[in-house]
């Protein structure tokens, strides 16, 4: 997870690079510009990128040495990028599909054996308005095949992501107004997720930040629907829907704020203090369906 995770954060940025028109070259650069990012140049310097019929630049194993880790093929492609091109900035939008992407290898997920060999593929739809400086993450959608799927989408504003220098500057006053989150999930698959969540007494905690968090910021329906769903783990089997909106917006100053509570050693009054503050001015609506 972390590594795809990686890979994305920086593809979109790189995609910038593209032309109106994608072409090899253009293929060749910015995925060898990913892997420079990631210290794996040298890997991929001899990649020969294909170009499909309808504008996808498209990097798999017969032209890259992909490893299990990584994925087996991807597809990308940008719009509107030439003020990108000239500024090193992020294009109007972009694409990109991941597919053959190891659960195991890939994202570190703890499944059971007979799920060996399991794949996932994700795709992504991101834009930027460079007049009002609004940043959407449209979809960020995982399929996990017979295991489920999760979709994420966000809407932000704030940000001047014309220019890399603008975007270093100004990211601690990104706004995030609206967040979605829908998760599609059997037994397996929310064992594997869960898996960093140790212990009970960690899930226990995250059912009194619910409980404690004011009225203002979740419905009564919507925080027994998230109890309820934590209380299923580590085998949740069901659909979670999620939604978070900010007429203010979240920004990344109040996440640190938020953070900088949590020391070394911190009680559980501090983590439910730290969630208020996170979340304030912020409306949580949730839904949980288990599975019949």
């Amino acid at each position: 997870m972390r590594r795809i995770a990686m890979i994305m954060g920086l593809a979109l940025p790189v995609a910038a690079q593209a032309q109106p028109v994608m072409d090899r070259e253009t293929c060749r650069a910015g995925w060898q510009t990913v892997n420079a990012a990631m210290g794996q140049a040298e890997r991929f310097q001899t990649i020969e990128p294909k170009v499909t019929d309808d504008g996808w630049c498209r990097i798999d194993r017969s032209v890259a040495d992909l490893r299990d880790k990584d994925f087996s093929e991807l597809e990308w492609r940008a719009t509107g990028v030439t003020q990108a091109i000239e500024a090193s900035g992020f294009p109007e939008s972009l694409e990109a599909r991941f597919s053959g992407i190891d659960m195991i290898e890939a994202f570190g997920m703890d499944l059971p054996q007979e799920r060996a060999g399991a794949m996932a593929g994700l795709t992504v739809l991101a834009e930027r308005n460079p007049e009002t400086l609004d940043f959407a993450i449209q979809a960020m959608d995982f399929d996990f095949g017979a295991l489920g799927a999760a979709k994420f989408s966000l809407i932000g504003g704030g940000i001047d992501l014309s220019g890399l220098k603008r975007m270093q500057i100004t990211i601690g006053g990104l706004r995030i107004r609206e967040a979605a989150l829908s998760l599609d999930t059997t037994p397996d698959l929310s064992r594997a997720l869960s898996a960093g969540l140790a212990g009970q007494q960690q899930l226990a905690l995250m059912r009194e930040v619910i409980r404690a968090l004011p009225d203002d910021t979740v419905s009564e329906e919507s925080r027994a629907a998230l109890v309820a769903f934590l209380e299923a783990a580590p085998a949740q089997d069901g659909t979670l829907e999620l939604r978070a909106t900010s007429e203010a917006g979240l920004g990344m100053i109040q996440l640190a704020g938020g953070g900088m509570k949590l020391g070394e050693s911190v009680s559980d009054e501090d983590v439910k203090d730290a969630a208020a503050l996170l979340l304030s001015g912020v409306r949580i609506e949730a839904t949980w369906i288990p599975r019949d």
